[in-house]
Protein backbone atom coordinates (compact mmCIF):
# COMPACT_ATOMS: atom_id res chain seq x y z
CA UNK A 1 0.00 0.00 0.00
CA UNK A 2 2.79 2.29 1.18
CA UNK A 3 4.78 1.85 -2.23
CA UNK A 4 1.28 2.02 -4.49
CA UNK A 5 1.22 5.64 -2.87
CA UNK A 6 4.45 6.63 -3.98
CA UNK A 7 4.38 5.61 -7.08
CA UNK A 8 0.31 7.46 -7.58
CA UNK A 9 2.26 10.38 -5.64
CA UNK A 10 5.16 10.51 -8.53
CA UNK A 11 2.71 10.26 -11.46
CA UNK A 12 0.72 12.89 -10.41
CA UNK A 13 3.05 15.02 -9.52
CA UNK A 14 4.36 18.31 -11.42
CA UNK A 15 8.03 16.63 -11.69
CA UNK A 16 6.71 12.98 -12.77
CA UNK A 17 9.64 13.12 -15.55
CA UNK A 18 12.28 13.73 -13.23
CA UNK A 19 11.07 11.11 -11.08
CA UNK A 20 10.50 8.94 -13.86
CA UNK A 21 13.91 9.65 -15.54
CA UNK A 22 15.43 8.66 -12.03
CA UNK A 23 14.20 5.51 -11.65
CA UNK A 24 14.52 4.36 -15.08
CA UNK A 25 18.20 5.16 -14.50
CA UNK A 26 18.40 2.97 -11.43
CA UNK A 27 16.18 0.56 -11.84
CA UNK A 28 18.99 0.50 -15.20
CA UNK A 29 21.57 0.37 -12.41
CA UNK A 30 19.78 -2.49 -10.67
CA UNK A 31 19.41 -4.82 -13.78
CA UNK A 32 23.06 -4.50 -14.12
CA UNK A 33 24.27 -5.61 -10.36
CA UNK A 34 24.78 -1.75 -9.79
CA UNK A 35 24.00 0.72 -7.08
CA UNK A 36 23.91 4.63 -7.69
CA UNK A 37 27.46 6.07 -5.15
CA UNK A 38 28.00 9.76 -4.57
CA UNK A 39 24.11 10.79 -5.51
CA UNK A 40 24.46 9.05 -9.19
CA UNK A 41 27.49 10.25 -10.28
CA UNK A 42 28.96 6.94 -9.55
CA UNK A 43 27.71 3.46 -9.67
CA UNK A 44 28.95 0.45 -8.45
CA UNK A 45 28.87 -3.32 -7.97
CA UNK A 46 28.38 -4.83 -5.01
CA UNK A 47 31.47 -5.99 -4.47
CA UNK A 48 34.58 -5.07 -1.88
CA UNK A 49 36.78 -2.63 -3.16
CA UNK A 50 37.21 0.47 -5.88
CA UNK A 51 37.78 -1.38 -9.10
CA UNK A 52 34.47 -1.74 -10.35
CA UNK A 53 33.21 1.91 -9.34
CA UNK A 54 32.28 3.25 -13.07
CA UNK A 55 31.48 7.37 -13.87
CA UNK A 56 27.57 7.69 -14.89
CA UNK A 57 28.00 11.50 -15.41
CA UNK A 58 27.15 14.59 -13.75
CA UNK A 59 23.52 14.82 -15.33
CA UNK A 60 22.60 11.34 -13.69
CA UNK A 61 23.96 13.11 -10.08
CA UNK A 62 22.06 16.42 -10.85
CA UNK A 63 18.76 14.39 -11.25
CA UNK A 64 19.29 12.28 -8.13
CA UNK A 65 20.21 15.92 -6.16
CA UNK A 66 16.57 17.75 -7.15
CA UNK A 67 14.77 14.62 -6.41
CA UNK A 68 14.76 15.20 -2.69
CA UNK A 69 14.08 19.08 -3.75
CA UNK A 70 11.31 18.01 -5.68
CA UNK A 71 9.50 15.91 -3.50
CA UNK A 72 9.96 18.86 -0.72
CA UNK A 73 7.93 20.72 -3.10
CA UNK A 74 5.26 18.85 -4.07
CA UNK A 75 4.94 17.46 -0.57
CA UNK A 76 1.94 19.58 0.58
CA UNK A 77 -0.08 18.46 -2.90
CA UNK A 78 0.51 15.39 -2.22
CA UNK A 79 -0.23 15.41 1.24
CA UNK A 80 -3.78 17.14 0.09
CA UNK A 81 -4.15 14.24 -2.63
CA UNK A 82 -3.69 11.38 0.12
CA UNK A 83 -0.74 10.23 -1.73
CA UNK A 84 1.93 10.35 1.54
CA UNK A 85 2.17 6.79 3.90
CA UNK A 86 1.67 7.42 7.46
CA UNK A 87 5.20 6.14 7.65
CA UNK A 88 6.77 8.57 5.57
CA UNK A 89 5.09 12.02 6.95
CA UNK A 90 7.85 12.94 9.35
CA UNK A 91 10.67 12.71 7.25
CA UNK A 92 8.54 14.66 4.47
CA UNK A 93 8.10 17.53 6.97
CA UNK A 94 11.50 17.44 7.66
CA UNK A 95 12.15 17.34 4.20
CA UNK A 96 9.84 20.65 3.59
CA UNK A 97 11.11 21.97 6.26
CA UNK A 98 14.96 21.71 5.47
CA UNK A 99 14.07 23.69 1.73
CA UNK A 100 12.24 26.59 3.44
CA UNK A 101 15.19 27.23 5.71
CA UNK A 102 17.96 26.43 3.66
CA UNK A 103 16.90 26.07 -0.51
CA UNK A 104 17.99 22.53 -2.09
CA UNK A 105 21.16 22.46 -0.32
CA UNK A 106 19.28 20.89 3.09
CA UNK A 107 17.24 18.61 1.42
CA UNK A 108 19.95 16.95 -1.33
CA UNK A 109 22.31 16.87 1.80
CA UNK A 110 21.23 16.44 5.11
CA UNK A 111 24.55 16.73 6.38
CA UNK A 112 24.55 19.95 6.24
CA UNK A 113 22.07 20.17 9.23
CA UNK A 114 22.47 19.34 12.84
CA UNK A 115 20.64 15.82 12.71
CA UNK A 116 21.69 13.47 10.53
CA UNK A 117 19.09 10.55 10.38
CA UNK A 118 21.53 8.36 8.32
CA UNK A 119 23.83 7.76 11.22
CA UNK A 120 24.75 5.46 13.70
CA UNK A 121 25.16 5.29 17.25
CA UNK A 122 27.16 1.45 18.30
CA UNK A 123 27.96 1.02 21.61
CA UNK A 124 31.81 -0.24 21.95
CA UNK A 125 33.51 -2.14 24.37
CA UNK A 126 37.61 -2.64 25.74
CA UNK A 127 38.39 -4.60 22.92
CA UNK A 128 37.60 -1.36 20.60
CA UNK A 129 39.30 1.26 23.09
CA UNK A 130 42.45 -0.90 22.95
CA UNK A 131 42.80 -0.09 19.10
CA UNK A 132 42.14 2.98 19.92
CA UNK A 133 44.40 6.19 20.97
CA UNK A 134 45.93 7.04 24.16
CA UNK A 135 42.87 9.65 24.19
CA UNK A 136 40.14 6.63 24.71
CA UNK A 137 42.15 3.84 26.58
CA UNK A 138 43.23 7.22 29.11
CA UNK A 139 39.04 7.58 29.49
CA UNK A 140 38.90 4.11 30.01
CA UNK A 141 41.35 3.85 33.27
CA UNK A 142 40.10 6.96 34.14
CA UNK A 143 36.68 5.39 34.37
CA UNK A 144 37.66 2.35 36.25
CA UNK A 145 39.36 4.22 38.91
CA UNK A 146 36.15 6.99 39.20
CA UNK A 147 34.40 3.55 39.60
CA UNK A 148 36.63 2.21 42.04
CA UNK A 149 36.58 5.66 44.37
CA UNK A 150 32.67 4.84 44.50
CA UNK A 151 31.59 7.47 41.81
CA UNK A 152 27.56 6.40 40.42
CA UNK A 153 27.53 5.30 36.88
CA UNK A 154 26.32 8.01 35.47
CA UNK A 155 28.65 10.33 37.49
CA UNK A 156 31.59 8.73 35.60
CA UNK A 157 29.45 8.67 32.08
CA UNK A 158 29.67 12.80 32.92
CA UNK A 159 33.22 13.08 33.20
CA UNK A 160 34.76 10.38 30.76
CA UNK A 161 31.69 9.36 28.63
CA UNK A 162 32.68 5.81 29.59
CA UNK A 163 29.58 3.58 31.45
CA UNK A 164 28.95 0.29 32.56
CA UNK A 165 26.23 -1.74 30.73
CA UNK A 166 24.00 -3.88 32.27
CA UNK A 167 26.25 -6.41 32.37
CA UNK A 168 29.13 -4.65 34.64
CA UNK A 169 31.32 -4.13 31.32
CA UNK A 170 32.73 -0.58 30.47
CA UNK A 171 31.44 0.87 26.84
CA UNK A 172 31.62 4.04 25.02
CA UNK A 173 29.73 5.21 22.04
CA UNK A 174 31.28 5.24 18.78
CA UNK A 175 31.93 8.71 17.02
CA UNK A 176 29.12 8.35 14.32
CA UNK A 177 29.83 11.64 12.18
CA UNK A 178 31.01 9.74 9.38
CA UNK A 179 28.47 6.98 9.14
CA UNK A 180 25.79 6.46 6.44
CA UNK A 181 23.81 3.49 5.16
CA UNK A 182 23.74 3.50 1.36
CA UNK A 183 20.97 2.74 -0.86
CA UNK A 184 18.83 -0.57 -0.53
CA UNK A 185 20.08 -3.08 -2.64
CA UNK A 186 17.54 -5.93 -4.69
CA UNK A 187 16.10 -8.69 -2.79
CA UNK A 188 18.40 -11.79 -2.37
CA UNK A 189 21.23 -10.26 -2.98
CA UNK A 190 24.58 -10.35 -0.64
CA UNK A 191 26.60 -7.76 0.26
CA UNK A 192 29.72 -6.79 2.36
CA UNK A 193 28.82 -5.09 5.43
CA UNK A 194 31.42 -2.05 4.79
CA UNK A 195 29.47 -1.82 1.12
CA UNK A 196 26.28 -1.10 2.91
CA UNK A 197 26.78 0.59 5.77
CA UNK A 198 30.04 3.21 5.68
CA UNK A 199 30.98 3.97 9.24
CA UNK A 200 34.87 4.19 8.84
CA UNK A 201 35.49 4.02 12.65
CA UNK A 202 33.47 1.11 13.52
CA UNK A 203 35.34 -0.86 11.28
CA UNK A 204 38.98 0.95 12.63
CA UNK A 205 37.56 -0.57 16.11
CA UNK A 206 36.40 -3.66 14.83
CA UNK A 207 38.58 -4.90 11.36
CA UNK A 208 36.61 -7.82 11.25
CA UNK A 209 33.11 -6.87 10.46
CA UNK A 210 34.03 -5.07 7.04
CA UNK A 211 33.46 -8.16 5.19
CA UNK A 212 30.58 -9.01 6.97
CA UNK A 213 27.76 -11.03 5.03
CA UNK A 214 24.60 -9.02 4.77
CA UNK A 215 21.79 -10.76 3.40
CA UNK A 216 18.68 -9.09 1.75
CA UNK A 217 15.57 -11.16 1.62
CA UNK A 218 11.89 -10.23 0.88
CA UNK A 219 9.77 -10.48 3.56
CA UNK A 220 7.84 -13.48 3.36
CA UNK A 221 10.94 -15.50 3.62
CA UNK A 222 12.06 -13.99 7.05
CA UNK A 223 8.47 -15.36 8.44
CA UNK A 224 7.87 -11.75 10.04
CA UNK A 225 10.87 -10.78 11.22
CA UNK A 226 12.69 -7.53 10.20
CA UNK A 227 16.37 -8.86 10.68
CA UNK A 228 18.72 -11.35 12.65
CA UNK A 229 22.05 -11.77 13.23
CA UNK A 230 24.38 -15.41 12.85
CA UNK A 231 27.32 -15.54 15.55
CA UNK A 232 28.04 -18.05 13.85
CA UNK A 233 28.20 -17.53 10.66
CA UNK A 234 28.62 -14.03 10.96
CA UNK A 235 25.92 -13.09 9.33
CA UNK A 236 23.24 -10.21 9.27
CA UNK A 237 20.08 -11.28 6.94
CA UNK A 238 17.68 -8.20 6.74
CA UNK A 239 14.12 -7.89 4.88
CA UNK A 240 13.50 -5.44 2.88
CA UNK A 241 11.18 -3.27 3.30
CA UNK A 242 11.22 1.21 3.94
CA UNK A 243 14.81 1.96 4.13
CA UNK A 244 15.02 3.99 6.85
CA UNK A 245 13.30 0.67 8.85
CA UNK A 246 16.47 -1.30 7.68
CA UNK A 247 19.16 1.40 8.47
CA UNK A 248 17.20 1.05 11.89
CA UNK A 249 17.50 -2.91 11.90
CA UNK A 250 20.84 -3.00 10.68
CA UNK A 251 22.09 -0.95 13.76
CA UNK A 252 20.23 -3.72 15.76
CA UNK A 253 21.94 -6.48 14.56
CA UNK A 254 25.35 -4.75 13.94
CA UNK A 255 25.09 -3.96 17.73
CA UNK A 256 24.92 -8.04 18.51
CA UNK A 257 28.23 -8.11 16.04
CA UNK A 258 29.63 -5.57 18.51
CA UNK A 259 28.66 -7.88 21.27
CA UNK A 260 29.58 -10.88 20.19
CA UNK A 261 33.44 -9.70 19.79
CA UNK A 262 33.68 -7.86 23.32
CA UNK A 263 31.46 -10.75 25.22
CA UNK A 264 29.11 -8.57 26.42
CA UNK A 265 25.43 -10.00 27.34
CA UNK A 266 24.72 -10.91 23.72
CA UNK A 267 21.15 -10.83 22.33
CA UNK A 268 18.37 -13.87 22.62
CA UNK A 269 16.51 -15.67 20.55
CA UNK A 270 12.57 -16.95 20.46
CA UNK A 271 13.49 -19.97 18.56
CA UNK A 272 12.94 -23.12 20.26
CA UNK A 273 11.58 -21.13 23.53
CA UNK A 274 16.11 -20.13 23.91
CA UNK A 275 14.96 -16.56 25.46
CA UNK A 276 13.13 -18.24 28.27
CA UNK A 277 15.95 -21.04 29.22
CA UNK A 278 18.31 -17.76 29.17
CA UNK A 279 15.85 -16.27 31.89
CA UNK A 280 16.43 -19.44 33.74
CA UNK A 281 19.95 -19.59 33.68
CA UNK A 282 20.36 -16.75 34.65
CA UNK A 283 18.07 -16.66 37.59
CA UNK A 284 20.40 -19.87 38.66
CA UNK A 285 23.31 -17.60 38.34
CA UNK A 286 22.03 -14.73 40.08
CA UNK A 287 23.18 -16.93 43.77
CA UNK A 288 26.68 -17.86 42.85
CA UNK A 289 28.37 -14.76 42.53
CA UNK A 290 30.49 -13.50 46.24
CA UNK A 291 27.93 -10.63 46.36
CA UNK A 292 24.80 -12.85 45.93
CA UNK A 293 26.78 -15.73 48.53
CA UNK A 294 27.24 -12.54 51.22
CA UNK A 295 23.99 -11.03 51.19
CA UNK A 296 22.71 -15.22 51.56
CA UNK A 297 25.09 -15.48 54.90
CA UNK A 298 23.18 -12.15 55.95
CA UNK A 299 19.66 -13.70 55.13
CA UNK A 300 20.64 -16.84 56.96
CA UNK A 301 21.89 -15.10 60.16
CA UNK A 302 19.16 -12.37 60.08
CA UNK A 303 16.63 -15.38 60.14
CA UNK A 304 18.51 -17.43 62.56
CA UNK A 305 18.55 -14.36 65.00
CA UNK A 306 15.16 -13.40 64.79
CA UNK A 307 14.15 -16.99 65.59
CA UNK A 308 16.20 -16.72 68.57
CA UNK A 309 14.67 -13.59 69.42
CA UNK A 310 11.07 -13.75 68.77
CA UNK A 311 10.43 -16.12 72.18
CA UNK A 312 12.05 -13.27 73.85
CA UNK A 313 9.65 -10.93 72.12
CA UNK A 314 6.90 -13.32 73.56
CA UNK A 315 8.22 -13.26 77.15
CA UNK A 316 8.20 -9.56 76.92
CA UNK A 317 4.73 -9.27 76.06
CA UNK A 318 3.52 -11.69 78.84
CA UNK A 319 5.41 -9.60 81.11
CA UNK A 320 3.61 -6.57 80.17
CA UNK A 321 0.23 -7.97 80.64
CA UNK A 322 1.57 -9.00 84.33
CA UNK A 323 2.51 -5.51 85.08
CA UNK A 324 -1.06 -4.97 84.00
CA UNK A 325 -2.28 -7.27 86.15
CA UNK A 326 0.22 -5.58 89.33
CA UNK A 327 -1.29 -1.99 87.84
CA UNK A 328 -5.06 -3.29 88.37
CA UNK A 329 -4.06 -4.26 91.92
CA UNK A 330 -2.65 -1.43 92.56
CA UNK A 331 -5.22 0.42 91.36
CA UNK A 332 -3.20 2.17 88.75
CA UNK A 333 -4.57 0.54 85.62
CA UNK A 334 -6.22 2.39 82.27
CA UNK A 335 -8.27 0.97 80.09
CA UNK A 336 -6.61 2.00 76.92
CA UNK A 337 -3.14 -0.36 78.67
CA UNK A 338 -5.91 -2.92 77.51
CA UNK A 339 -7.62 -1.90 74.57
CA UNK A 340 -4.09 -0.56 73.19
CA UNK A 341 -2.71 -4.11 73.20
CA UNK A 342 -1.20 -5.83 70.02
CA UNK A 343 -3.74 -9.01 70.12
CA UNK A 344 -6.61 -6.68 71.34
CA UNK A 345 -7.81 -6.64 68.06
CA UNK A 346 -8.14 -10.27 67.40
CA UNK A 347 -9.33 -11.76 70.91
CA UNK A 348 -11.39 -8.23 72.28
CA UNK A 349 -14.39 -9.82 70.91
CA UNK A 350 -14.44 -13.27 72.75
CA UNK A 351 -12.86 -11.47 75.86
CA UNK A 352 -16.16 -9.52 76.44
CA UNK A 353 -17.95 -11.99 75.74
CA UNK A 354 -16.96 -13.88 78.40
CA UNK A 355 -16.47 -11.12 80.90
CA UNK A 356 -19.44 -8.94 80.01
CA UNK A 357 -19.22 -5.37 78.97
CA UNK A 358 -15.95 -3.13 81.21
CA UNK A 359 -17.52 -1.33 84.21
CA UNK A 360 -17.81 2.26 82.85
CA UNK A 361 -16.93 3.66 86.34
CA UNK A 362 -13.41 3.65 87.46
CA UNK A 363 -12.71 1.47 90.80
CA UNK A 364 -12.17 -1.93 91.66
CA UNK A 365 -14.82 -3.23 89.76
CA UNK A 366 -13.35 -2.00 86.29
CA UNK A 367 -9.44 -2.98 87.46
CA UNK A 368 -10.71 -6.27 88.06
CA UNK A 369 -12.08 -6.64 84.64
CA UNK A 370 -9.19 -5.38 83.22
CA UNK A 371 -7.03 -7.38 85.51
CA UNK A 372 -9.02 -10.49 84.05
CA UNK A 373 -8.80 -9.36 80.32
CA UNK A 374 -4.99 -9.09 80.34
CA UNK A 375 -4.65 -12.71 81.91
CA UNK A 376 -7.21 -13.83 79.23
CA UNK A 377 -4.86 -12.02 76.65
CA UNK A 378 -1.72 -13.93 77.97
CA UNK A 379 -4.15 -17.34 77.91
CA UNK A 380 -4.65 -16.86 74.73
CA UNK A 381 -1.00 -16.40 73.22
CA UNK A 382 0.54 -19.09 75.34
CA UNK A 383 -2.87 -21.38 73.67
CA UNK A 384 -1.42 -20.68 70.01
CA UNK A 385 1.94 -22.33 70.62
CA UNK A 386 3.03 -24.89 68.27
CA UNK A 387 4.94 -27.46 69.80
CA UNK A 388 8.26 -25.91 68.60
CA UNK A 389 7.35 -22.20 69.74
CA UNK A 390 6.33 -23.93 72.92
CA UNK A 391 10.04 -25.49 73.32
CA UNK A 392 11.79 -22.55 72.39
CA UNK A 393 9.88 -20.23 75.18
CA UNK A 394 10.31 -22.41 78.04
CA UNK A 395 13.99 -22.51 77.15
CA UNK A 396 14.15 -18.63 77.10
CA UNK A 397 12.23 -18.57 80.27
CA UNK A 398 14.77 -21.00 82.20
CA UNK A 399 17.52 -18.61 81.04
CA UNK A 400 16.04 -15.25 81.78
CA UNK A 401 14.43 -15.13 85.01
CA UNK A 402 13.58 -11.71 85.11
CA UNK A 403 11.97 -8.50 82.66
CA UNK A 404 15.28 -6.90 83.11
CA UNK A 405 17.14 -9.41 81.54
CA UNK A 406 14.52 -10.15 78.90
CA UNK A 407 14.54 -6.49 77.19
CA UNK A 408 18.38 -6.30 77.76
CA UNK A 409 18.65 -9.51 75.76
CA UNK A 410 16.10 -8.68 73.35
CA UNK A 411 18.33 -5.17 72.71
CA UNK A 412 21.74 -7.24 72.13
CA UNK A 413 19.73 -9.45 69.56
CA UNK A 414 18.54 -6.50 67.71
CA UNK A 415 21.95 -4.85 67.64
CA UNK A 416 22.64 -8.20 65.95
CA UNK A 417 19.79 -8.16 63.45
CA UNK A 418 20.33 -4.82 62.41
CA UNK A 419 24.13 -5.62 60.84
CA UNK A 420 22.83 -8.02 58.73
CA UNK A 421 19.44 -6.20 57.85
CA UNK A 422 20.20 -4.85 54.49
CA UNK A 423 22.33 -7.96 53.07
CA UNK A 424 19.18 -9.96 54.12
CA UNK A 425 16.40 -7.38 52.28
CA UNK A 426 19.10 -7.22 49.36
CA UNK A 427 18.93 -11.51 49.00
CA UNK A 428 15.07 -11.47 49.24
CA UNK A 429 14.93 -9.43 46.12
CA UNK A 430 17.10 -11.32 44.59
CA UNK A 431 14.72 -14.31 45.39
CA UNK A 432 12.07 -12.40 43.82
CA UNK A 433 13.86 -10.98 40.91
CA UNK A 434 15.11 -15.04 40.53
CA UNK A 435 10.94 -15.79 40.67
CA UNK A 436 10.51 -13.56 38.18
CA UNK A 437 12.81 -14.41 35.33
CA UNK A 438 12.21 -17.88 35.68
CA UNK A 439 8.23 -17.10 35.25
CA UNK A 440 9.02 -15.05 32.19
CA UNK A 441 6.77 -15.95 28.65
CA UNK A 442 9.07 -15.94 25.41
CA UNK A 443 8.88 -13.13 24.37
CA UNK A 444 8.83 -11.50 27.74
CA UNK A 445 12.38 -13.05 28.20
CA UNK A 446 13.31 -11.95 25.15
CA UNK A 447 12.80 -8.16 24.92
CA UNK A 448 14.50 -8.10 28.80
CA UNK A 449 17.67 -10.03 27.57
CA UNK A 450 20.37 -6.99 27.84
CA UNK A 451 21.77 -7.50 24.81
CA UNK A 452 19.05 -6.92 22.82
CA UNK A 453 18.07 -4.28 25.50
CA UNK A 454 21.04 -2.54 24.29
CA UNK A 455 20.89 -3.33 20.54
CA UNK A 456 17.00 -1.53 20.76
CA UNK A 457 18.66 1.24 23.09
CA UNK A 458 21.07 1.89 19.59
CA UNK A 459 17.63 2.42 18.04
CA UNK A 460 16.19 4.33 19.94
CA UNK A 461 18.92 6.95 20.54
CA UNK A 462 19.35 6.97 16.52
CA UNK A 463 16.14 8.77 16.52
CA UNK A 464 16.67 11.59 19.24
CA UNK A 465 18.15 14.69 17.44
CA UNK A 466 20.64 16.54 19.67
CA UNK A 467 22.67 14.95 22.98
CA UNK A 468 21.12 11.83 24.19
CA UNK A 469 21.81 11.84 27.16
CA UNK A 470 22.80 8.80 29.75
CA UNK A 471 22.22 5.97 27.61
CA UNK A 472 20.88 3.67 30.27
CA UNK A 473 18.56 6.36 30.68
CA UNK A 474 17.01 5.60 27.16
CA UNK A 475 16.90 2.34 27.82
CA UNK A 476 13.33 0.84 28.35
CA UNK A 477 14.48 -1.68 31.09
CA UNK A 478 16.72 -0.41 34.18
CA UNK A 479 19.55 -2.90 34.65
CA UNK A 480 17.84 -4.57 37.46
CA UNK A 481 14.78 -5.86 34.94
CA UNK A 482 17.75 -7.06 32.33
CA UNK A 483 18.61 -10.97 31.98
CA UNK A 484 22.17 -11.11 31.71
CA UNK A 485 23.15 -13.99 29.70
CA UNK A 486 25.89 -16.58 29.50
CA UNK A 487 24.22 -18.46 27.00
CA UNK A 488 24.48 -17.73 23.33
CA UNK A 489 21.17 -18.25 21.19
CA UNK A 490 23.04 -20.92 18.38
CA UNK A 491 22.14 -19.94 14.82
CA UNK A 492 20.93 -16.69 15.26
CA UNK A 493 19.33 -13.82 16.84
CA UNK A 494 15.68 -12.73 15.26
CA UNK A 495 14.44 -9.49 15.77
CA UNK A 496 10.89 -10.13 16.65
CA UNK A 497 10.08 -6.51 16.60
CA UNK A 498 7.25 -6.99 13.57
CA UNK A 499 5.80 -9.88 15.48
CA UNK A 500 3.32 -7.88 17.49
CA UNK A 501 5.18 -7.09 20.78
CA UNK A 502 3.82 -3.57 20.91
CA UNK A 503 0.15 -4.76 20.98
CA UNK A 504 0.59 -6.90 23.51
CA UNK A 505 2.74 -4.75 25.81
CA UNK A 506 -0.32 -2.20 25.21
CA UNK A 507 -2.80 -4.95 26.44
CA UNK A 508 -0.56 -6.05 29.39
CA UNK A 509 0.35 -2.94 30.15
CA UNK A 510 3.28 -4.09 31.87
CA UNK A 511 5.63 -1.43 30.80
CA UNK A 512 5.99 2.38 32.78
CA UNK A 513 4.40 5.47 30.03
CA UNK A 514 8.30 6.15 29.31
CA UNK A 515 9.76 2.76 28.56
CA UNK A 516 6.30 1.90 26.28
CA UNK A 517 7.15 5.09 24.05
CA UNK A 518 10.81 3.85 24.11
CA UNK A 519 9.56 0.91 23.38
CA UNK A 520 7.44 2.24 20.33
CA UNK A 521 10.06 4.49 19.03
CA UNK A 522 13.28 1.60 19.58
CA UNK A 523 11.70 -1.48 18.57
CA UNK A 524 8.68 -0.67 16.04
CA UNK A 525 9.56 2.76 14.29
Amino acid sequence: MADQLRRQREQQSIFSGLYNAVNARNAELAAQGRRPVLGGLLSKEPVQGVDTLRYEGVGNMLMNLLSPAAKAIDAPMAAYQGNIPREDMLGEALNTAGLVMSGTAATAGRGILDYDPTTTRIFAGRRAAARTGGERRAAMAEAESLFGQGLKNKEVYERTGVFRGADGKLRFEIDDRNASVMDAPLSDMTMRLEDYLTHPELYELYPSMRGMAVDFKRPDDMSGARGSFSPSNQRITLAMSDPEQMRSTLLHEAQHAVQDREGFSGGSSTQQEYSKAQARDFADNLFSSPEAKNQYYNFQSFNNLYDEVRPLYRIDYHNKLDHIVDKARNGTVKPRDVFGLQDWYKYGYRIRSDLGPMPQKAGPERDSWLAMAANQLKEKDLGSFNMSEEFNYNQALRRYDNPKDVKNAIRQYESKIEKHRDGAFKYRELQNRANELKNLDVIDAYLREAGEVEARNVQARDKIEGKQGFPLDTAEFSPKQQIISSLRAGENLVDVSSQGVLDRFQKRDILKPRSAFNLRRGLLD
